[in-house]
């Protein structure tokens, strides 16, 4: 089924938190995103993008809008 794809938020946070360094979380966030989108899991990516546009720098919330408006045009 595909309940059982879908990553829980908490293991995602801790899979972040083991690979980010200064900065780059959201990095990894955003390439996360990426991968949600490319698999069809729009409303994963939709939180993550989310949480970018709060606390990202200028250029990484401009590629999560950038993203999820591009995700919204299907």
């Amino acid at each position: 089924s595909l309940e059982s794809d879908i990553v829980s938020a908490d293991s995602v946070s801790e899979i972040i938190k083991s690979v980010s360094t200064d900065g780059g979380e959201n990095d990894v966030k955003l390439n996360l995103a990426k991968a949600y989108i490319e698999l069809g899991y729009q409303p994963s990516a939709n939180l993550i993008l989310e949480e970018i546009v709060k606390d990202g720098t200028p250029e990484q919330i401009l590629e999560a809008k950038r993203l999820k408006e591009h995700a919204r045009n299907g």
